[in-house]
């Protein structure tokens, strides 16, 4: 079994549930029933943004919702592809569960354990399956996402939010 090393502190601090679901307001309704939210909801179109990736190939054309949600020390995220998207992660889990749920794990890493953190996923044998840029208003970040649903039921992601992310769309419930 490999260790975490000096360079990888932040890799323990999981901190992301995310859930993808077929419709945001469905799955945001569920969370909320049980004492999730508010979100605040991102249309996010990766059409035009380089660097996207999907099965070790460019990303096809895709744009998602993105819902997210404070929940004290973690964030929960729903994620929705919409219609006219490409294949995606996500799509992939809709196929085998059309009703949506629990799909990634996710943990925020500073720029500089990035690397180190990745090929430590990399080194457990979890291959790297989607990711790209996350483009933000004052620095853009990364994310990446690992297949390991064979050991842990989900996926396990990757984040270097940029400190500002953007303005919501909308938040949910107003």
């Amino acid at each position: 079994m490999i260790k975490l090393s000096d360079d990888i502190k932040s890799l323990a601090d999981w901190c992301q549930l995310g859930f993808v679901a077929p419709d945001a307001k469905t799955m945001m309704d569920r969370l909320v029933a049980i004492g999730f939210g508010p979100f605040k909801v991102y249309n996010v179109e990766s059409r035009n943004w380089e660097g996207v990736n999907y099965r070790g190939a460019a990303a096809e054309d895709y744009a998602l919702e993105v819902c997210m949600a404070d929940l004290g020390a973690w964030d929960v995220e729903i994620i929705v592809p919409l219609p006219g998207s490409g294949r995606t992660i996500y799509t992939e889990y809709l196929d085998k569960q059309p009703e949506g749920g629990l799909h990634h794990l996710g943990t925020y890493l500073p720029p500089d354990e990035y690397a180190a953190s990745y090929n430590y996923l990399e080194g457990l044998g979890y291959a790297q399956i989607q990711g790209g840029p996350i483009l933000g208003n004052d620095r853009n970040g990364q994310f990446d996402y690992f297949e390991s649903g064979h050991e842990y039921g989900i996926l396990l992601e990757l984040l270097d939010m940029p400190e500002v992310y953007g303005n919501p769309d909308y938040e949910y419930p107003e």
